[in-house]
C-alpha cells in the first residue's frame, strides 16, 4: 500500500517542525495559503484529488479569551477553494456558520456539526469548543 501524500499550507508562513518530523520535508510547504500560485506549486508535488484546510476562525469562536490573535480567513478561504474546482472541505466552529456560502459543499447535516459522533461521543453544546482542542 501506498502512503498518501499531502502539503502542508500555512498562511502563518512559519516553519512547522513537527510536521516535517512526522511526514518528511518532501510533504511540506511553507508559504501564505491565500495565495493561488502557492497551491499550484504545492498541486504539481502531490496531484491531489481533495483538498482540506483549517483557517484561523478565532474571531468566531465562543472558546477564546481575549482579542483574536489570527485573521478571520475562513471566507477567503472558502473562496480559494471553491475556485480551484476540485472535491474539498473546511474545518470551523460552530459562530462561523454564516461565513459558508450557500454552494460551499456542506457535506453533514445541522450546519456541518458532527456532535462528536465520529469519535462515539456525545458532545453537549456548551462543551462543543473545548472538544475541538
Amino acid at each position: 500500500m501506498e502512503w498518501m501524500k499531502g502539503n502542508l499550507l500555512t498562511p502563518r508562513m512559519a516553519a512547522q517542525p513537527e510536521f516535517c518530523a512526522r511526514f518528511g520535508e518532501e510533504h511540506f510547504t511553507q508559504g501564505d495559503a491565500r495565495d493561488e500560485r502557492v497551491w499550484s506549486a504545492a498541486e504539481k508535488l502531490c496531484r491531489p484529488f481533495l483538498r482540506a484546510s483549517s483557517p484561523p476562525c478565532q474571531p468566531f469562536s465562543t472558546g477564546r479569551l481575549g482579542e483574536p490573535t489570527q485573521p478571520a480567513l475562513i471566507a477567503e478561504t472558502r473562496g480559494l477553494l471553491e475556485r480551484r474546482g476540485t472535491l474539498w472541505w473546511m474545518e470551523n466552529v460552530l459562530g462561523a456558520v454564516h461565513e459558508m456560502s450557500c454552494n460551499s459543499g456542506r457535506v453533514t447535516a445541522a450546519r456541518g456539526d458532527t456532535r462528536g459522533a465520529g469519535r462515539g461521543r456525545r458532545i453537549h453544546p456548551p462543551e462543543r469548543e473545548r472538544a475541538r482542542r
